[in-house]
């Protein structure tokens, strides 16, 4: 529904009701709403239609409902179980088990809880739109607030139950932010146009529950308790790990005889795994027939636990194994229990770890490789993700083809370059160990394969 009044002053509404069979009875039926309300500025106020400064303006808001089934995406290589989506599945085993050689069949890993629920989520946001000097600059600003509820979730369970994952709703996230996109238009001719922009996103979401019994959630995990984890009151989702005992200014404490750390005891929150600013500059120039244009992105504010650097520094090939030459050294920003003051530390300046070597010393042992914060980096990269060019032939070239109307001719690359943060020795961060399809970002490691260099040409033609 859209009602308007005198140009304006636009309401719009939606309502729709989904009925899904997958779920179990109960569960099936779900609506969800819309509203928004726009009011037009530059044609409702005399002052401003007649500005030759403010050729559009308009302030915007709205609410909605959004209502999803979410069990994964049928592909060439995951069937679309129709009806038996809350049910085990199961697949053919190569082991043969149970009967030696032959093929066999063994229940699927994957257990789906028979109450799930819709995802809901609702949100609230508002903006306006600004653009100057005849259109020549660009501009819109939103803000946005959303909440989730029923957020569907692989969860990694004991292997004792015969699974070892449980897809299953849980909790509430919650995200906000703003988003801010500009273009300006500098210089606009006959023959040619310059455009160039850049588009910024703040994001800052979080988990607000999960369960009463569940202090956090693994999305995904390694044998060593690792992984990307949605805990209460952090960020979604936040890596967690191992960390070495640290005093109350984060300094680690060493042992006063022998200068090694200890590693702690349970696993720690390490950082967030969601990139808080993201900020995309572009550009495109068009002259008569040809056309460039090209694309460079920020992601920022957020870590990675690269999950590759303890094979590194196990083969010897890491970087932070030759930093000291292998030989004794004072690990780091550490600092040792004070003998004559409880709670106090001392900073290390003269305990020196022995045995810097690689071989059964401090770079293949525990207490370097099972340490996940060692391995934890900022995800800060700059990427120059696209350049394209392209070439219009020109209509009078064509017109003796007498069939061809248009035709294009385009080459175009991809993910040429990336500059990482300093403290990133190892991967670009935009790819995840876990998958594409799951919510536990930010690990990157040897089982996927990051993002590849592209080169490519088009020819588009018209008839």
């Amino acid at each position: 529904m859209r009602i308007g009044y005198k140009g304006f002053l636009f309401l719009h509404g939606t309502g729709r009701n989904d009925w899904v069979s997958i779920l179990a009875p109960k569960n099936r039926s779900f609506f969800y709403p819309s509203a928004d309300l726009s009011f037009i500025a530059t044609e409702a106020i005399s002052l401003l239609k007649e500005s030759h400064t403010i050729s559009y303006l308009k302030f915007r808001g709205g609410w909605s409902k959004v209502g999803q089934v979410n069990l994964g995406n049928s592909t060439g290589t995951t069937p679309d179980y129709g009806a038996y989506y809350l049910d085990p599945t199961i697949s053919p085993n190569a082991n043969g088990f149970p009967y030696g050689s032959l093929a066999g069949y063994t229940v699927d890993n994957t257990l789906v809880s028979k109450s799930l629920k819709p995802e809901i989520t609702k949100g609230y946001e508002a903006g306006f739109d600004l653009n100057l000097f005849k259109d020549r600059f660009v501009s819109n600003i939103t803000w946005y607030s959303t909440k989730t509820n029923n957020q569907t979730v692989n969860t990694s369970v004991t292997n004792s139950t015969g699974f070892a994952s449980l897809r299953t709703n849980t909790g509430q996230t919650q995200s906000q932010g703003i988003e801010v996109t500009a273009h300006v238009t500098p210089f606009r001719t006959a023959d040619w146009n310059v455009t160039v922009g850049g588009n910024y996103t703040y994001l800052d979401n979080k988990v607000n529950s999960i369960s009463a019994s569940l202090p956090y959630l693994s999305l995904s995990q390694y044998t060593n308790g690792a992984g990307s984890y949605a805990i209460a009151g952090y960020a979604f989702p936040t890596i967690q790990g191992y960390d070495y005992i640290r005093d109350p200014s984060g300094h680690v404490i060493v042992d006063h005889n022998t200068g090694l750390p200890t590693k702690t005891s349970t696993i720690v929150a390490l950082g967030s795994a969601q990139a808080k600013n993201r900020l995309s500059l572009d550009a495109s120039v068009t002259f008569r027939h040809f056309h460039f244009s090209t694309l460079f992105e920020y992601r920022g504010g957020y870590k990675v636990y690269n999950s590759m650097g303890t094979e590194l520094d196990w083969a010897g090939t890491g970087y932070r194994t030759a930093v000291y030459n292998r030989k004794s050294f004072i690990f780091p920003n550490s600092v040792y229990a004070d003998p004559n003051k409880a709670g106090a530390y001392i900073k290390n300046t003269t305990v020196s770890i022995a045995n810097g070597n690689g071989n059964n010393g401090f770079w293949t042992d525990d207490i370097n490789r099972g340490v996940t914060s060692n391995y934890v980096t900022s995800g800060n990269f700059w990427k120059l993700r696209e350049v394209a060019f392209s070439y219009d032939v020109p209509k009078s070239v064509l017109q003796k083809t007498k069939a061809i109307k248009g035709a294009t001719i385009s080459v175009q690359a991809r993910n040429l370059f990336v500059w990482l943060a300093k403290d990133n020795l190892y991967t670009d961060p935009e790819y995840s160990d876990a998958g594409n399809d799951s919510n536990g970002i930010g690990l990157t490691g040897l089982s996927e394969t990051p993002p590849s260099r592209f080169y490519g040409a088009t020819i588009s033609i018209v008839f």
